[in-house]
């Protein structure tokens, strides 16, 4: 598992554990940035109202085109064309990572400028900022596909990224809760809405955008499940069990619902992180944030069933290369735990 750092000003600079929380930090100091707070730093955040969120790139004019030369109306065409099939924040933080590149070699520059040597200094001025090797590799992975799409298009003959290889950075893996976290931050849930979004985080594994996104019609209160629609609009279902389903019937009977919604309309992932920000720092758990849940329910169902496969199709992979990121860690644990008990010299003496 890789870990990333974004960083929105030379002042700023954080740490994630993958690209789900990569985007998620980046949201919350962007979000900070726009109330005007220069001196943010990573503690409880409370998300008031929606804002949107600024872009350090440039806007291009309307009559820019795919085969442009100036690289700033490139980009826009480039996530312009991205826009048709991803989703709106990958694509934010798409447009990030290319905006900082772009602002800093030159908005204006000719492509066909674009060298080795220019993506080169960029990656090792990226590092001397300090970021991490793992945000370094995310950065060039996106520049990579970006001067890909342009040699595609016939802007660039071949692309400057071509031989530069870089190493994969250690893995570090995203530490689950413990029991004592987990039964702190249920201690710090002090309404209705924050039982049922701990409760559901907990026992299911959702993303952050699946759970922001539930609808009433996706809830079966009766027979006790609930079908998310996950990347790229496909649905699974997963069991809405005794705790979670009473947290949820106790927030539901708490309000109106309105237009189908099961949360105040607006509330998105900018708002959850928020105030899991908040409830970790009311409970003193640390690094409280929406995938460290997933990462959590991934690793207690597979210590308790060994079910890679399982696992899987809760979490919603589409492969199990996927899946085996969060079950890594634990296999050590289980295999020394299976050991114990199933000795080879058992029944020899």
């Amino acid at each position: 598992m890789m870990a990333y750092s974004i960083s929105v000003t030379t002042r700023i600079s954080v740490m994630a554990d993958t690209a789900d929380e990569a985007r998620e930090l980046y949201e919350r100091v962007t979000l900070r940035q726009a109330q005007g707070d220069e001196r943010w730093q990573e503690g409880p955040i409370v998300t008031p109202e929606r804002r949107a969120l600024p872009s350090p790139l440039p806007q291009a004019p309307q009559q820019a085109g795919v085969h442009s030369h100036i690289l700033r109306k490139a980009v826009h065409s480039y996530l312009a064309a991205l826009s048709v099939s991803w989703s709106p924040k990958t694509l934010e933080l798409q447009r990030y990572i290319l905006g900082a590149f772009t602002l800093t070699v030159g908005a204006e520059r000719e492509i066909r400028s674009l060298d080795e040597g220019t993506m080169i200094d960029y990656l090792a001025s990226q590092r001397q900022r300090g970021f991490s090797p793992g945000y370094i590799n995310l950065i060039a992975k996106t520049l990579r596909a970006f001067m890909n799409w342009l040699v595609k298009r016939g802007n660039l003959g071949i692309s400057p990224m071509g031989s530069i290889k870089l190493s994969a950075p250690p893995s570090k893996p995203v530490p689950p809760f413990s029991d004592a976290d987990i039964a702190r931050l249920l201690g710090a849930a002090t309404t209705a809405q924050d039982r049922a979004i701990l409760t559901l985080l907990i026992d299911t594994g959702m993303r952050a955008s699946e759970l922001t996104g539930l609808k009433l019609g996706q809830i079966d209160l009766e027979q006790g499940l609930i079908h998310v629609k996950g990347k790229g609009d496909k649905v699974r279902t997963l069991a809405l069990n005794e705790r979670p389903r009473k947290a949820l019937e106790a927030y539901l009977g708490s309000r109106r619902q309105r237009d189908g919604l099961i949360w105040p309309e607006g509330y998105d992932r900018r708002n959850l992180g928020g105030r899991l920000a908040t409830l970790g720092h009311r409970a003193g758990v640390e690094r409280c944030f929406p995938h460290r849940f997933r990462h959590s329910f991934a690793t207690r169902f597979y210590e308790q069933t060994g079910d890679a496969l399982g696992l899987s199709a809760l979490l919603g992979h589409a492969n199990l290369s996927m899946t085996q990121r969060y079950v890594a860690a634990r296999q050590a644990d289980i295999a020394l735990k299976e050991h114990r008990q199933h000795s080879a010299l058992d029944g020899l003496l």
